[in-house]
């Protein structure tokens, strides 16, 4: 099923079922910058459980403004942005030094 099927069956109310769903196909979009993000060393279960908590967050935020898809769309990439700078920030922080 398409992310614009599940958001169809999306009101307001956070459905714990629908929004598992939903995390799944957007795990499935940003596959290659969640790969990016394992290979700097970030673990993946927890950057799924980072997203499962960002979907969470947007979705109970979520006041109608604008459609529920572009809402958690935009917070889980801003979200995947972050992991990301914090990660090469890490990364570069790391330097290996060989000893005589």
């Amino acid at each position: 099923m398409s992310l614009a099927d599940l958001f169809k069956r999306a009101t307001g109310e956070y459905d714990e079922r629908l929004a598992e769903e939903i995390l799944q196909q957007y795990i499935n979009v940003y596959s290659p910058v969640i790969n990016r993000l394992c290979a700097l060393g970030v673990d993946r279960d927890d950057l799924i459980q980072e997203l499962r908590i960002g979907l969470w967050k947007a979705w109970v935020r979520w006041d109608g403004r604008i459609s529920l898809r572009r809402w958690i769309s935009w917070k889980l990439r801003w979200l995947l942005r972050e992991i990301e700078r914090k990660a090469i920030t890490r990364a570069r922080r790391i330097r290996i030094v060989r000893l005589p």
